[in-house]
């Protein structure tokens, strides 16, 4: 123990790894008589004593212990368990791994493991526990990086149970969803390029698929262009969009699930990610928006076919499209708002697909946020009535020197919680309610989420709100007028 201004903490030996290679280390164990095994990012054991290495640990013919990190290890009934982001689990002897030594300097110790099992083809294993049936259960839970949690028979008999996975999740974060218009279910998908229908009253994954890129955007395809509502798109991160089909899967082929993915359709509008996906009300226009600045419209029949694309000059973060007339909104990123006409589906493209802006823009309109800038005046406002005062009162009491030292202190305070003069520009995450006159729009900045009102016709902002934190804002469903009714009567100013 170590004896510190706040108290007595834990002091521990620095450890060194001499000519062995320095590396990051995710798991160890301390052995029954002192020394410590770890992990290392390559995937042999390390034996440590005394604060420096001993041995390194491998496998015969140059093979590591693992192949990668060594995420875990445990003591369980006098034998050695290790999982890894390979995806074994391995056991080994302790005795020989206390024992293990090597004569030559740079010689590696050669063990086998006693018993490997490995989970899945994709399974990345970063925890393991027991499980809390009783003495002598031979049942684990492993937690895997991929999205899954397993169930695992680690007692390598003839009649062990295969390898079960008991729970599948996305692995990272969800990008997306969208719901089905008459049924209970939804679709989502995220940065580990999978795509999952759910039913959210059973609480149950019905099917999923994976792909090779990350899932930005979704969209389920309106009734008017699919009865069934058994359709919907996905766009990703390397500029595919797919048409995927729910279907219900005969009893010969039903293995894991009553239903699947059909791919009927994969076009590449777009070089960069997929940000957003919209459907026109009558399901006879659908745009896409994208990270490289573009805006690709397609008509909608039993298949997309490309009309042609436009560039807006800035990441598009959202798409809406006019409830009553063909009209498209377009939010980007640096707070720019662009009303664009229905493109002419008789366009050109033996040349090219590009549309130049101008034979659409109907109106351009530019969004900033001030909410800083005004707090920013309101404390100099305030700031300067204080020090008018405090002269005031100095002159009237010259040997006040306390009030002196504390007004430097108060300034000095007042400094560090002011604004930025100069705040970094104002992000548009999303736009939604695009009637014949109104739109809202959440505007952030400096971590102030503002939710606007706008009037299309006036060109002036109606309502606005500020919320916070801003953090990341997200939008579930299709609000439309419902959205425009509702912030009419509950907005106020700020």
């Amino acid at each position: 123990m170590a004896h510190t201004f706040t108290g007595l903490k834990l002091q521990g030996d620095l450890g060194k790894f001499g000519i062995t290679e320095i590396s990051d280390i995710s798991g160890f164990v301390e052995l029954p008589g002192g020394k410590v095994l770890s992990g290392s990012e390559w995937g042999n054991m390390l034996l440590w004593d005394a604060g420096l290495i001993k041995v390194e640990i491998g496998r015969k013919d140059k093979k590591s212990c693992h192949q990668g990190n060594i995420e875990q290890f445990f003591l369980d009934e006098g034998e050695l368990i290790t999982i890894g982001v390979d995806g074994f689990v391995k056991v080994w002897d302790i005795e020989s791994i206390e024992n293990a030594d090597s004569k030559e300097e740079n010689k590696i110790f050669e063990l086998e493991p006693m018993s490997e099992l490995k989970v899945g083809n994709d399974a990345q294993l970063q925890w393991m526990v027991k499980s809390a049936e009783g003495v002598g259960s031979n049942i684990w839970y492993a937690q895997d990086a991929c999205g899954g949690i397993w169930q695992l028979d680690l007692s390598f008999s003839h009649i062990s149970q295969a390898p079960l996975k008991i729970f599948s999740y996305h692995s990272g974060k969800i990008n997306a969803l969208t719901m089905c218009p008459n049924a209970h279910c939804i679709v989502t998908t995220g940065d580990d390029g999978s795509v999952r229908l759910h039913d959210y009253e059973s609480k149950q994954t019905l099917c999923e698929q994976k792909f090779n890129a990350a899932g930005c955007s979704a969209l389920w395809i309106p009734q008017s262009v699919n009865k069934e509502s058994s359709s919907f798109l996905v766009g990703f991160s390397d500029g595919v969009v797919r048409w995927l089909n729910i279907i219900k899967n005969s009893n010969k082929h039903h293995k894991l699930s009553d239903y699947s993915f059909n791919l009927k359709q994969a076009i590449k509008p777009h070089s960069k990610k997929v940000t957003c996906i919209s459907m026109h009300n009558q399901g006879k226009l659908l745009a896409t928006g994208s990270e490289e600045r573009t805006i690709f419209f397609f008509s909608v029949g039993l298949t997309l076919e490309s009309i042609g694309f436009v560039n807006v000059g800035d990441c598009v973060v959202s798409l809406q499209w006019s409830i009553y007339m063909n009209k498209l909104l377009v939010a980007c990123q640096n707070g720019t708002v662009l009303e664009l006409a229905e493109p002419d589906r008789k366009n050109d493209t033996s040349v090219t697909y590009e549309i130049s802006l101008k034979y659409m823009l109907i109106n351009e309109f530019h969004f900033e946020s001030v909410k800083a800038d005004i707090l920013r005046l309101e404390i100099e406002a305030k700031r300067e009535k204080e020090r008018i005062e405090k002269e005031n009162f100095k002159k009237q009491n010259p040997d006040a020197k306390e009030a002196e030292e504390e007004t430097v202190l108060e300034n000095e305070n007042e400094e560090n919680s002011m604004p930025e003069k100069h705040p970094q520009g104002s992000v548009l995450r999303c736009i939604y309610g695009f009637d014949y006159k109104h739109f809202i729009l959440f505007l952030v900045k400096n971590f102030t989420c503002n939710c606007i009102l706008f009037n299309v016709i006036s060109n002036q902002i109606e309502q606005a709100l500020s919320l916070y934190p801003s953090a990341n804002i997200v939008v579930i469903g299709n609000f439309n007028a419902y959205l425009t009714e509702w912030l009419g009567s509950s907005m106020i100013w700020p």
